[in-house]
């Protein structure tokens, strides 16, 4: 895993758009798809101009949530795991931190477990060090059984992570080497949901496809040790539409252990070079020539590790 300092991350995202040529528009919300023939022709979002329409001829939806091909009618599922608000504290004196780890380690494990009770929940490791020297970042509390597709499980979310990681820095604050003048320097703009709806694509990645390794000939991207085939981005019944993210075509299972976020990366690129390729061609998205386009992605630099290269409907091999 790297770390990132997410502003710099923002300033450098803006800085690629423009020099792709592509024109950004932000603070629009999505509010329903406009479907004709079975093939979305425009979205609808919500602005503080009033309610306007986006026409298109390809569009990826890459909302997390599936919102896109919920609203256009595709075959979905419904999943759900824990959620988060992460959080930075500043002021760390990292180095100390982790010379007392180093030197104290069953006191520091007790010191551990107890901040992880105070979060109710957190993986083995509850901070990372960033590139921000005295800035760590902390992936907890996880809070079970809540939906985040519910308004009002999203705002208990949001309060009860605020408090539970308010007095977990008080009590570092007084008992852990190193965080006596820790604080919180931010927390995440929003709530950190890791699975609600789920494409039932022309491919559904399945937890074996993960843990198997298994290759595929329309591979388009892959996370650390598996593979994600093209056709878990394609919806079925609904044209014109790509889906990337974490809400693409994968079972529950599947999709806990391929979430993360470079996948999620991986995919956008191969999604928004499919759709570029569909309109450049004159052909839907599931038209697309899977050959061109993955010698297109690993001209961009992409690393598939694919076999062969296979066109849009040969897939015989999987």
């Amino acid at each position: 895993a790297a770390a990132f300092d997410p502003e710099t991350w923002k300033q450098v995202s803006f800085q690629m758009a423009e020099e792709a040529g592509v024109t950004l528009r932000l603070h629009s919300w999505f509010s329903a798809a406009v479907v004709d023939q079975g093939a979305v022709r425009a979205v609808i979002v919500e602005t503080k101009e009033g309610r306007q329409a986006i026409t298109g001829r390809v569009f990826v939806d890459a909302t997390g949530d599936g919102d896109l091909f919920a609203s256009a009618g595709a075959p979905h599922v419904k999943g759900a795991y824990m959620m988060t608000l992460v959080h930075r504290l500043a002021d760390v004196d990292v180095d100390r931190v982790m010379q007392f780890e180093r030197e104290h380690p069953e006191e520091a494990r007790a010191l551990n477990l107890q901040v992880k009770r105070l979060f109710g929940g957190s993986w083995d490791f509850w901070w990372l060090r960033t590139p921000r020297p005295g800035v760590i970042w902390c992936n907890t509390p996880h809070l079970h059984g809540l939906d985040g597709l519910a308004v009002s499980d999203l705002t208990y979310l949001e309060v009860e992570a605020r408090r539970r990681f308010v007095t977990a820095v008080a009590w570092l604050r007084e008992h852990f080497p190193g965080f006596e003048r820790a604080y919180i320097l931010d927390s995440a703009p929003q709530a950190g949901v890791r699975q609600t709806r789920l494409l039932q694509g022309e491919y559904v990645v399945t937890k074996d496809d993960i843990v198997q390794r298994r290759r595929f000939p329309d591979v388009v991207g892959r996370g650390r040790d598996y593979y994600i085939p093209y056709r878990a981005l394609l919806p079925r019944e609904v044209d014109q539409l790509l889906v990337a993210g974490r809400h693409y075509s994968a079972t529950p299972e599947a999709q806990k252990i391929s979430r993360e976020i470079p996948p999620c990366m991986v995919m956008g690129e191969a999604a928004g070079t499919a759709a570029a390729l569909a309109v450049q061609s004159g052909v839907r998205p599931r038209d697309v020539d899977v050959g061109a386009l993955q010698e297109r992605l690993r001209a961009q630099g992409a690393v598939l590790d694919a076999p062969l290269a296979a066109t849009a409907r040969d897939y015989s091999e999987v």
